[in-house]
């Protein structure tokens, strides 16, 4: 009876480091899937900080949801059907009935309208493009690209050595009961640190909108962090050619031609892989940064 009880005590034992093996395995084995990927945002600025949780499918690795931390509010991205990806938002009281989509024509995207609770779709921004260059943009008041109030926005742009090293924006906003004032702002981009695959995970360019165009004075990135490009990109959807190199600072050149007092610098820190994990945005009034942390 002592020898089967020792027996039945190392059968019992080998059966726990099996299952304890096997565990470590498919743990494993799930986090070398998801190297690489981006984990989670931590936002901070003048307004407060938060974090968002990024969820990949497990079968293709599909970015397919974003969970903020402070209210629990969700960005779901459908995967593309019939030349269009969806993204829609929930919150604790569901799904919200209206939805985004963003038109892809080659796999590249065109287009984004704004499809309201009652299938009522209206176009938001438009790219044009020439070999995936982007000429210039237009964007409605309700889209992902930001605006200034009543407004509608084109933006030309210009690039050297493969980087876009201007953006002009013009925007109108209505004055009631039937006029217009129209304004015009040039962003002159410079660069530094080489961009390449080392720092590319994903395409650290489209985070750039986030701090410069949702608020004049202040960089103000919590509420314009929900703009699905840079989701998107992840995917492996773009709407035109990022840049070659790292933005390291934006100055703000008015319609007279005068430099505006709102001068944006941009500092990165880089993990052990080269990767960027931390971008932080500094002008004379504020400060932002977004730091990036990885599987």
């Amino acid at each position: 009876m002592d020898i089967n009880k020792s027996a039945m005590k190392k059968i019992i034992f080998i059966l726990l480091v099996l299952v304890t093996m096997i565990s470590c395995k498919k743990e494993n084995s799930n986090s070398n899937i998801l190297e690489g990927k981006v984990n989670y945002l931590i936002i901070q600025d003048n307004y407060g900080t938060d974090t968002l949780y990024f969820y990949y499918d497990s079968t293709d690795l599909w970015l397919e949801k974003i969970i903020f931390k402070n209210n629990g509010l969700a960005v779901l991205i459908d995967k593309p059907i019939n030349d269009y990806i969806k993204i829609s938002y929930e919150d604790t009281s569901g799904i919200y009935n209206s939805f985004t989509k963003f038109i892809l024509q080659n796999n590249k995207i065109v287009k984004e309208s704004y499809v309201d609770e009652f299938l009522n779709e209206a176009e938001q921004c438009k790219f044009y493009t020439t070999n995936f260059y982007l000429d210039s943009l237009s964007a409605e008041n309700y889209g992902n690209i930001p605006s200034f109030g009543n407004s509608i926005i084109k933006r030309a742009l210009s690039y050297t050595n493969g980087n876009i090293d201007s953006i002009t924006v013009e925007y109108s906003i209505f004055i009631p009961p039937s006029s217009y004032n129209y304004y015009s702002l040039k962003y002159i981009m410079e660069y530094g640190v080489h961009y390449n695959n080392n720092i590319n995970v994903p395409d650290i360019n489209m985070l750039y909108p986030l701090f410069i165009f949702n608020n004049y004075d202040t960089i103000n990135v919590l509420p314009f962090v929900a703009n699905p490009y840079y989701f998107l990109t992840i995917n492996g959807y773009q709407a035109f050619k990022p840049n070659n190199n790292l933005t390291s600072k934006i100055t703000i050149v008015n319609g007279t031609g005068l430099v505006e007092d709102n001068i944006i610098r941009f500092n990165y820190l880089f993990d052990n892989k080269n990767r960027v994990n931390k971008i932080t945005a500094t002008n004379q009034n504020s400060s932002g940064s977004i730091e990036l942390v990885y599987y």
